[in-house]
């Protein structure tokens, strides 16, 4: 059975990597509760210093409030989550009357002029796209990868990490489940490969690292050799002469339970040929 990848953990993790160089202005809350803790969300980044410009387009327009709903490998934003976003990002603003939440700031009774709602995905949403369009909303193309839609009440965005820019956006074009690598995956892997490398004893890089290796871990746990460099492996505490020994050792596990399951159905099998003898039946015939 393949580990489960935690998308939001790696996701979140990429973006603050990605936007590090703005970390002074903003700061990150991950599955944030709202509605009595009936509802989370998947991430929401709060513009502590307003003051400034942040140049990367992911994040240009950024206000006192964005929330991110994330999808990850194997699933896209649908329509239902769609929605369920904007009804969250309602809920969001009567709680920032409370003076024990996070984002209660100086009494200020925040609207939705001081909230941007956020779509990431690996994939391209093209029913949710489609059924805007029918809406008769607007969808402007502000960078690779990120849509901007006109005509909703709160300001939105739809980011498809795999059509990023990877100059700009290293971690979230990278985080991904991958096969046969392309040359351009190889030359972005090296890269990221070494910005880990340095960045190696920070908790942001390191969880993002763990859900990396994750996704690219094939049934019984034998990491793809084709993603990741040895030395990739070895930021993450392990190398691939311990994960081909990991294998082995589940492999083995394998034949023993398989070669148990046998005697076990010899047995039985057995057992009948002796009741059938028993009863004057030839168990051949």
């Amino acid at each position: 059975m393949r580990e489960r990848v935690n998308w939001h953990v790696g996701i979140s993790c990429a973006i603050r990597n990605d936007l590090r160089d703005y970390a002074d202005m903003l700061s990150y809350e991950e599955e944030y509760p709202i509605g009595n803790n009936y509802f989370r969300l998947d991430l929401l980044i709060i513009r502590r210093i307003k003051k400034g410009i942040i140049r990367k387009a992911l994040a240009s327009d950024f206000k006192e409030l964005n929330l991110f709903e994330i999808k990850g490998a194997g699933s896209s934003v649908t329509i239902n989550s769609y929605y369920k976003m904007v009804g969250l990002a309602g809920i969001l603003i009567d709680k920032t009357w409370d003076k024990k939440e996070t984002i209660y700031q100086d009494h200020r009774r925040y609207t939705a002029n001081h909230i941007t709602v956020n779509f990431i995905s690996l994939n391209y949403p093209v029913k949710l796209i489609s059924h805007l369009v029918s809406r008769g909303k607007s969808i402007a193309k502000k960078a690779d990868g990120i849509y901007d839609v006109g005509g909703e009440t709160f300001q939105t965005r739809i980011i498809v990490t795999g059509m990023l820019n990877p100059d700009d956006y290293l971690y979230l074009w990278c985080l991904k489940r991958y096969s046969e690598m392309t040359e351009p995956e190889r030359k972005y892997i090296r890269i990221l490969d070494r910005d880990l490398s340095i960045h190696r004893n920070d908790i942001n890089y390191t969880r993002y690292t763990d859900q990396l290796m994750t996704a690219n871990r094939r049934t019984g746990g034998e990491a793809m050799g084709v993603v990741v460099s040895e030395k990739l492996l070895n930021a993450f505490g392990t190398s691939s002469e311990e994960i081909r020994n990991e294998q082995k050792q589940k492999d083995l596990e394998l034949i023993h339970e398989a070669e148990a399951r046998a005697d076990d159905a010899l047995t039985q099998a057995n057992r009948y040929r002796a009741k059938l003898i028993a009863l004057g039946l030839d168990p051949d015939a």
